[in-house]
């Protein structure tokens, strides 16, 4: 049975052929790190598999490249193209004749400025320029109607380009290590925004327009120059994380306690001497950064909250006990230590830690009732984070409540490849259609590394061993 680019069951059993004409054999070979002469040498070859049809990606990240070559140009089958981590000082005009491309990598090179000619990419929907030295983007980005995916951080910006606020399919905005001391006054351009990254900047305030941002899911105000927040962000009824650590707060905001949907909030490294009880009722919250700041106490209500950090606070004795200890309280050892192993409590670090935090995953479906949900909660939210190892531990425990998360990550096109298997992982025990088309279009990604692409087709070969056990 021929599943896809080559990848065949042989004779009904559980074993994932390859067919090396189909696959690997015919792509010529192209790797980060191989140098701009090698990278160039290999490039025709790579560039006549994508006017025959046969590939729709060139990944040159990493060659030392420093200007973009010139074979690249008028291929309009190209739907994904990777140079970062280059020295190009520019890009060509000629840019926007790749009419085909979906998915535009550029990160942490040197450049200036973007040709105009980026506009004409109307079918992008992924562009990422970070960590370049930009100060400014061409009037004509407002044009790319698709791209819902725009990474910016570790540039030069001082304001938020105005142009940016005509992208309304933009779902994920990156401008964070830029050099903003404001955010613009109207928002309501980029109302279908579901994260926002703006750390490390040097924002003193927030427009009120940031309420408009209903469909809202994370906002990272991370090491910026806060002391409080616009009363219209409690608008945000679909907000799941709030960073705003690093930030000079001395009360928390009461905005914050009216987020009934957040579920991780950091309040790390500011000056807070006390939180309000309102914020131990918040009914979704599952983590909650209070370290390094002047707490000498805490409401009793924080008792509930599972994912609690107060370390470096000059906290007094308490009576009753620590959130900490009253959490595990009357539980079973085995929701113990899931919870231990899960907050890095366990003794061991590394690779050891996440072993021992994966094992004690695989106990979820000993759990039942309130331990079983608070357990999930948490591993939702590490995994949310980008611990998406413990992906294959939830899909084994059947969280169906994870689904959306892992169908999220492991569709996401700008997402790394191996976070994207991880959550296939997970998600294919439990949406086998649906993990098992992601694990194939990883297998059939040229552009992926070879051991991951391996990794994928075990993955594979595992998925048809358990649909036909016994097989062969």
């Amino acid at each position: 049975m021929i599943l896809s680019g080559g990848i065949s069951v042989l004779g009904g059993a559980s074993t994932i052929g390859v067919d090396e004409n189909a696959t690997m054999a015919s792509v010529p070979h192209l790797s980060k790190g191989m140098g701009q002469r090698a990278a160039l040498h290999a490039l025709p070859a790579v560039v006549d598999e994508v006017r025959n049809g046969r590939r729709t990606d060139i990944k040159l990240e990493g060659c030392g490249l420093t200007a973009v070559p010139e074979e690249l140009r008028g291929l309009t089958r190209l739907r994904r193209l990777d140079l970062g981590e280059n020295r190009l000082t520019s890009v060509p005009e000629w840019l926007g004749e790749l009419g085909g491309l979906e998915v535009l990598v550029l990160r942490a090179n040197r450049l200036a400025g973007l040709p105009e000619s980026v506009g004409d990419l109307a079918g992008l929907g992924v562009l990422d320029i970070g960590h370049n030295r930009l100060a400014s983007l061409p009037a004509t980005i407002s044009r790319l109607n698709k791209l819902e995916r725009l990474s910016l951080e570790g540039n030069r910006f001082t304001t938020v380009p105005g142009a940016m606020m005509s992208l309304t399919s933009l779902v994920s905005l990156h401008l964070g290590a830029n050099r903003l001391k404001s955010m613009p006054e109207d928002l309501r351009g980029v109302t279908r925004l579901e994260e926002l990254h703006l750390q490390g900047n040097q924002l003193g305030k927030l427009p009120g327009s940031v309420g408009d941002l209903r469909a809202l899911r994370l906002l990272d105000l991370t090491a910026n120059r806060l002391t409080t927040l616009p009363d219209t962000l409690g608008s945000l009824t679909h907000l799941r994380a709030l960073r705003l650590s690093e930030n000079r707060l001395t009360t928390v905001p009461p905005v914050v306690c009216r987020l009934v949907g957040l579920q991780s909030l950091h309040l790390a490294l500011n000056g807070l001497c006390a939180v309000p009880d309102a914020l131990g009722a918040l009914p979704e919250l599952v983590r909650l950064d209070l370290t390094d700041n002047h707490l000498t106490a805490l409401p009793e209500q924080f008792s509930r909250l599972r994912g609690l950090e107060i370390d470096g606070n000059p906290m007094r004795p308490w009576s009753p006990p620590p959130p900490q200890t009253l959490n595990l309280e009357h539980r079973s050892a085995q929701y113990n230590e899931v919870i231990h192993s899960l907050m890095g409590w366990g003794r061991r670090s590394g690779k050891d830690g996440i072993d021992d935090a994966a094992y004690a995953l695989s106990q979820l479906s000993h759990l039942t009732g309130a331990e079983r949900t608070d357990a999930e909660d948490l591993a939702i939210e590490l995994v949310r984070e980008g611990r998406t190892y413990f992906a294959h531990e939830l899909g084994r425990a059947r969280c169906t409540r994870a689904l959306p998360l892992l169908r999220d990550i492991a569709t996401d096109p700008s997402a790394p490849a191996l976070r994207r298997l991880q959550a296939a992982q997970g998600l294919i025990l439990m949406d086998p259609a649906a993990g098992r088309a992601v694990v194939i279009g990883i297998v059939d990604d040229t552009v992926v590394d070879r051991s991951i692409r391996q990794d994928a087709m075990r993955l594979l070969a595992e998925h048809f061993e358990r649909q036909n056990p016994g097989a062969g």
